[in-house]
């Protein structure tokens, strides 16, 4: 979960990890966070995760152009419902992917 706090305009928020081999990566998808419906929350069950109904937005226009990185990722820009929000997702084996460029 990540707890977001936006002080400067349209907020944005990306998460990609990568192995410090650089061989495994997980690009996380808007599609894979929810918002929490306390932002003050700093953690869940995945009982509580499916319990959870809306999904993290969005990041269009120009906020929303891809970030040049030094390797390929699939990660999208994304955002809570209000400038303090809290979002998350459940981190599952399956998302781990090989590196296409290690």
């Amino acid at each position: 979960m990540v707890q977001l706090k936006n002080t400067l305009g349209k907020g944005r928020f990306m998460m990609l990890f990568m192995s410090a081999d650089r061989k495994q990566m997980v690009a996380f998808r808007k599609t894979a966070f929810k918002i929490l419906s306390d932002p003050t929350q700093k953690d869940f069950t995945a009982t509580e995760f499916a319990a959870f109904k809306k999904y993290a937005k969005d990041v269009t226009g120009d906020f929303g152009k891809p970030y040049l990185l030094p390797f390929k990722s699939t990660s999208d820009w994304m955002w809570g419902e209000e400038n303090i929000s809290t979002i998350g997702c459940i981190v599952t084996k399956e998302m781990f992917k090989s590196n296409p460029r290690p």
